[in-house]
């Protein structure tokens, strides 16, 4: 590998070049099939992981980061990241932030924006809303009140006038001339009744009026008030985006969907926070945000507000866990922040920021999160945002949340005890001036890890294939493979020793016959030349016989042997089918759309094609060439010639039971080297046959064995370019530490 160490912004361009040369060492020209074949899948493979390795090195490249110490505030969604960063915003010094707070205070003063000032209009506007509220109420109360007045007053009038009208009605003409001068007692009830009724009238009318005018004075003072509220409340919102805590969520689960860059310098160095999304928010709207982040980060703070391990997924969701080893396993330094929750004073009168217990949960968080991330992890810091937020605040909107809380604590604590207890001094010290000193440094191995990860996932890729792929189907092939060659030759060896006890049974039948017929020949008393001429014509009898029978035999055998086999390679077919299958498909690497590669080992291999090699030892004559078999039959009658001549010298020295005897001695002799030699010369046939067999077989079990060589060629390619790609990896980290 060669990569220039003074242009650390090619590297990952080059890094590239250096992936394709490797990975394409496996484009060689070959004649041989099945060597072909493989090669197909072999490049296949690599080619799917060339493209993973490409995306990613693409990726690092448009986000890496080669002047500015990024730091990027990575976490759960409201875990308190943005309060932590507005917290080192002001007291870093951030010019954002200064500029943000020199037109907040601008404003302030424009518009005389004070607590004060706006507690009292908020209530005034509150005291004249209530009371607004008690004269409409009172205005109501009056109106029923009179409602139920007004209507006993009127009956009583009605009921004085119709006591008049009966009284009036029932007096005669003199007396009624007389109450036209002086009123009668229901007349005068019914004047006193009436006046009663107009009194009350008055007084209703009158106190309704002046209820009517304070409501309208009151109505006037409190649309006045309302009116600079709404004036005043204007005023704030337009103060608002330059506050302090501006960039703090209100704890909607997606407050944050993109990511947030804040710059500042250090003793003139340059660094920059990100304000990552949470990684438990809506996947599809913040995932490429937070993966663009943490490609960008030289370090990273995991930030929870909970003092205990990450969880692990249920295996169909992603736990906490899983997401921060997929996010961070590239990274060169990452703390995690445990931010405490305090939002009262009182807890801060403990003097401990974190207790015994949450130290002690805190210390299993580093031991999961030590084996998950390695080296790279720094450890846990504690702090409280909120505390050193409101420590730090110089700019909060009169009045509100924020505001109020500050008054809170301050009411109980001073600055420097606040910002003492938060813990953001431990955190200042990864930016203090000596701990940025070699940013550059730390830039360098960052990004240059980075690069190496996304080799050491290509090799994991590698590795998972071939240890859980390649290597056991080679192993299955293998013992399949054994135990077809045993299974072959052991079916063999069983045609061998049938066809052994067919020649043995043949010709011991033969021997057996022959014997009972030449004895039958003595016993009634035969020359010596007779029986030479009935051997020789029975041993022309039985060729023809025994040649057909023996054919008939080993042709019934060497079809049962081409069952056997076909029935053997069938299930072989089957079971390597079966494995191939099993291993066939999987998938490159674990980023979105990655296409599964099928592993076609079996192509081109015709099982039953092969039966084809073993067609020639399928074939048997009609009859057996056995014309080499009667030199010894022939032998054997001459032999026999020769005893009997010798029998005839002296037939006058034995008597005849002696003879035959001596018949049947020279018959037994001689019958038994016929068939020793009819066993010779057909063992000789079996035998050449045999040799046929096994030369076939042998063809059949080189052709059998090539889907092992096939997957171990695969399998040998993957292991050289991935020893390769390691040789790269190392020699960039060696680089990202020497540049």
């Amino acid at each position: 590998m060669n990569i220039a160490a003074d242009t650390p912004r090619s590297m990952h361009r080059e890094v590239l070049e250096e992936v394709e040369k490797l990975l394409s060492t496996v484009d060689v020209d070959t004649t041989d099939n099945k060597l072909a074949e493989s090669l197909m899948v072999a490049r296949e493979v690599l080619s799917k992981i060339q493209a993973e390795v490409a995306e990613n090195l693409v990726a690092l490249e448009n986000a890496a980061d080669w002047d500015t110490f990024t730091v990027a505030f990575y976490g759960e969604t409201n875990a308190g990241k943005s309060t932590i960063i507005e917290a080192l915003r002001m007291l870093l010094g951030e010019e954002a932030k200064k500029d943000s707070q020199r037109q907040f205070k601008t404003l302030q003063e424009k518009y005389a924006l004070d607590s004060e000032s706006i507690r009292k209009t908020r209530a005034d506007a509150q005291a004249a809303e209530a009371a607004l509220n008690s004269l409409e109420e009172r205005v109501k109360g009056l109106e029923e009140s009179w409602a139920q007045r007004d209507e006993q007053l009127r009956r009583s009038v009605q009921q004085y006038d119709d006591d008049l009208r009966r009284t009036w009605e029932s007096l005669n003409a003199f007396v009624k001339i007389y109450r036209f001068f002086f009123k009668l007692p229901e007349h005068l009830l019914l004047d006193e009744a009436e006046k009663v009724l107009a009194s009350a009238e008055k007084h209703y009318d009158s106190e309704k009026a002046q209820l009517e005018l304070d409501i309208e004075r009151t109505s006037s003072e409190l649309a006045r008030l309302s009116q600079y509220a709404d004036r005043l409340q204007s005023h704030l919102q337009e103060l608002a985006p330059f506050a302090d805590g501006a960039i703090i969520g209100d704890g909607r689960p997606d407050f944050t969907q993109v990511n947030q860059r804040y710059l500042f310098s250090v003793g003139g160095q340059s660094v920059a926070l990100l304000d990552v999304p949470g990684i438990e928010g809506k996947e599809s709207t913040v995932e490429k945000s937070i993966w663009d982040a943490v490609r960008k980060a030289h370090a990273v703070f995991y930030v929870t507000s909970k003092a205990a391990a990450p969880q692990t997924g249920d295996g169909k969701v992603k736990g906490t866990l899983e997401k921060i080893r997929g996010h961070l396993g590239s990274q060169t330094e990452v703390w995690t922040l445990f931010n405490k929750r305090i939002t009262s004073p009182t807890s801060v009168a403990v003097g401990a920021l974190v207790s015994s217990g949450e130290q002690s949960s805190l210390e299993v968080l580093n031991k999961k999160m030590n084996e998950h991330l390695g080296d790279s992890y720094q450890g846990a810091l504690s702090v409280s945002g909120l505390v050193a937020f409101l420590a730090l605040a110089e700019c909060l909107v009169p009045d509100e949340k924020y505001a109020r809380k500050q008054e809170k604590f301050f009411k109980q604590y001073d600055k420097a005890s606040l910002l003492a207890f938060s813990g953001l001094d431990r955190v200042l010290e990864i930016f203090s001036q000596d701990s940025l000193s070699d940013y550059m440094a730390r830039i360098r191995s960052a990004n240059y890890q980075k690069t190496a990860k996304v080799l050491e996932a290509a090799l994991s890729d590698m590795d998972v294939l071939q240890s859980t792929k390649f290597i056991p189907l080679v192993k299955h092939l293998e013992r399949e493979y054994d135990s077809l060659v045993v299974q072959l030759g052991s079916i063999t060896d069983g045609l061998k020793n049938r066809l052994s006890a067919i020649t043995n049974s043949l010709v011991d039948e033969f021997k057996k016959n022959a014997r009972k017929k030449a004895y039958s020949k003595i016993d009634k008393g035969i020359s010596d030349d007779a029986l030479k001429r009935h051997l020789e014509r029975g041993l022309k009898t039985v060729e023809k016989s025994l040649n057909t029978r023996f054919s008939e035999c080993v042709a019934s055998e060497m079809a049962l042997f081409s069952e056997e086999v076909r029935k053997l390679l069938e299930r072989f077919e089957k079971h390597v089918g079966e494995l191939v299958d099993m291993h066939s498909n999987f998938a490159i690497g674990g980023y979105e759309g990655s296409d599964p590669i099928e592993l076609d080992i079996k192509g081109g291999i015709n099982y039953f094609g092969l039966m084809g090699a073993l067609a020639p030892l399928f074939w048997i004559p009609k009859a057996i060439a056995i014309g080499g078999v009667w030199g010894p039959i022939g032998v054997a009658a001459i032999v026999l010639t020769s005893l009997i001549a010798f029998y005839k010298s002296v037939k006058n020295v034995f008597r005849s039971d002696f003879k035959r005897s001596q018949q049947k001695k020279a018959v037994d002799e001689n019958l038994k080297k016929i068939a020793g030699g009819l066993k010779a010369a057909l063992n000789e046939r079996t035998s050449g046959q045999i040799k046929e067999v096994n030369k076939h077989i042998e063809t059949l079990q080189g052709q059998l064995s090539k889907p092992i060589s096939a997957v171990q060629e695969i399998n040998e390619i993957l292991g050289s370019s991935g020893a390769r790609l390691k040789i790269l990896r190392e020699n960039l980290l060696i680089k990202g530490v020497k540049l």
